[in-house]
């Protein structure tokens, strides 16, 4: 890596823990979905409203504070407002939210496993990772979005079991991201 692409990359990286943070929340979101799973489809809605709010307040937090680093900042700045403003809708209609849950989740998710894809590209392009377990982790994430929007009914029977192991693997991939991305700059 030259020395540009090292300044460049150590800059738009220095705040490596906001992807620790969502990680952290999803996994957790993902942990108690399958801990309480009859509860969890009643309080799901509000639980992933404050997900999503805390989730999009970070992503837009940290694609502002690296936008003049970081190619394609602004993809990570709709990724947190689409969060946000998902988490405020849900909060004020949790009965729509119960009945309409998979597509929320669906939608949602599919915005993120792109996301995953597409940031997973622009790491490998400033050489930070080759083998890239990121994205094998979009790509399954892209799956399971699918089946929750284009299988509602589906989806309303497994939406604890989709939901938990999306939560999962979102959750692993902003950790590992963020691993990454603080090792990067080490």
């Amino acid at each position: 890596m030259n020395a540009t692409k090292s300044s460049s990359l150590e800059k738009s990286i220095k705040h490596w823990y906001l992807p620790l943070i969502s990680g952290t929340l999803f996994i957790f979101a993902g942990i108690f979905t399958f801990s309480f799973p009859i509860e969890s489809y009643v309080a799901l809605s509000t639980i992933f409203s404050i997900t999503f709010i805390i989730v999009g307040v970070s992503d837009i937090t940290f694609s502002i504070l690296n936008r003049k680093a970081m190619k394609g900042w602004g993809w990570q700045l709709l990724f947190g407002f689409t969060n946000t403003i998902l988490g405020v809708f849900l909060i004020n209609n949790p009965a729509i939210s119960m009945v309409t849950l998979p597509m929320y989740v669906g939608f949602t998710f599919l915005i993120r496993a792109i996301g995953t894809i597409s940031f997973s590209q622009d790491l490998r392009r400033f050489g930070v990772i080759s083998n890239d377990p990121l994205l094998f982790m979009g790509v399954v994430g892209l799956i399971l979005s699918l089946i929750l929007i284009w299988n509602p009914v589906f989806a309303g029977f497994t939406i604890i079991t989709l939901t938990g192991i999306t939560c999962i693997l979102l959750g692993v991939y902003h950790v590992s991201l963020s691993i990454k991305l603080k090792k990067a700059i080490l």
